[in-house]
């Protein structure tokens, strides 16, 4: 089995020597570092470029001439990559030696996964590990394993990220967002219960919401947190990406067939049409009157629709506002 990492840099150089270094101290060894700078303005080239001469492994460094973003950047590394599995990886985190060796151990054991997700510890700049997990602060803002989505710690077959290519042009979430909406649709998706990195916290990192606090907040405290946000607008952009989905999924039929599907092509294709109602529906909330709210709620619990949210948590946020 050829395996392969998928790395995307953008002015790393501050902490990117620990995270190649974790690389090298692997028990299963990459085949392939597949690496592609976001023209960069400081030393992450070369440091690159040193890495390259010494490794155990191949080594390719793709440098944009322009600054394509995250998700393009992301687009590209994965797209170069040959292995059967390829790991995801940032510039700024540290992987513990046996991360590789235990993914793998799940692709063996779950023939049928095509996505496997490890947990990982919080970590400040100079990797100082908090007790929290990134798991546990899903779990705590999500209410399931689903929620998890770090896009550091995902690791995907060749045959889903042949399905997952190209990414669409308009309506395209975050790629570790867009991956694991797809996973969680399909059902092939392994959430392993074990911290096998750090996730370096350093206020410059690309994710910018609720999960890069390694805090687990109560309920009371966390609706506080939501209860003024205006999220018309957001579900609204959901319901566009996953109507986005709905059109892909009818366009890549042949490459969906080399997947072992949980849900058959027909349950997927309602499955994402009912996300975008449930998407719809909230969005809708926002303007309307009392009684129509509670109505609507009570219409969209009885179609199971927050099972597309947070479950309870959901109900009694709308319930509330």
């Amino acid at each position: 089995m050829k395996i392969s990492i998928a790395m995307a840099t953008y002015n790393g150089a501050k902490y990117l020597h620990e995270q190649l270094d974790s690389f090298l101290c692997q028990q299963r060894l990459p085949d392939e570092l597949i690496v592609c700078d976001d023209a960069s303005t400081d030393y992450t080239r070369d440091i690159l470029e040193k890495f390259k001469c010494t490794a155990p492994f191949t080594v390719t460094i793709c440098c944009n001439d322009k600054n394509l973003g995250h998700i393009r950047n992301f687009e590209k590394a994965l797209s170069l990559c040959s292995g059967d599995v390829i790991f995801l990886s940032d510039q700024d985190d540290v992987w513990s030696e046996e991360k590789i060796t235990k993914v793998l151990n799940c692709y063996e054991t779950n023939p049928a996964v095509d996505v496997v997700i490890n947990d990982a510890f919080y970590a400040d700049e100079n990797l100082n590990r908090a007790d929290v997990t990134v798991l546990q602060k899903a779990i705590s803002v999500g209410g399931g394993g689903g929620w998890h989505i770090n896009g550091a710690c995902t690791a995907i077959t060749r045959r889903f990220l042949d399905f997952l290519l190209p990414f669409p042009e308009n309506n395209c979430p975050f790629h570790d967002v867009y991956i694991h909406r797809w996973a969680n649709a399909i059902g092939n998706k392994l959430v392993l219960d074990e911290p096998l990195q750090l996730w370096r916290i350093h206020g410059l990192n690309t994710t910018s919401n609720e999960m890069v606090q390694a805090e687990i907040l109560s309920p009371l405290k966390q609706y506080r947190r939501t209860m003024n946000l205006e999220v018309a607008s957001s579900y609204l952009q959901k319901a566009q990406e996953f109507r986005m989905m709905s059109a892909i999924l009818q366009e890549r039929i042949e490459s969906l067939q080399h997947l072992h599907l949980a849900r058959g092509f027909p349950r997927l294709k309602k499955k994402l049409e009912q996300v975008v109602k449930a998407n719809e529906n909230r969005a809708r909330l926002q303007g309307l009157g009392w009684f129509q709210r509670k109505v609507l709620i009570l219409v969209m619990i009885i179609k199971g629709q927050y099972s597309h949210f947070k479950g309870t948590k959901s109900i009694a946020k709308d319930m509330l506002r």
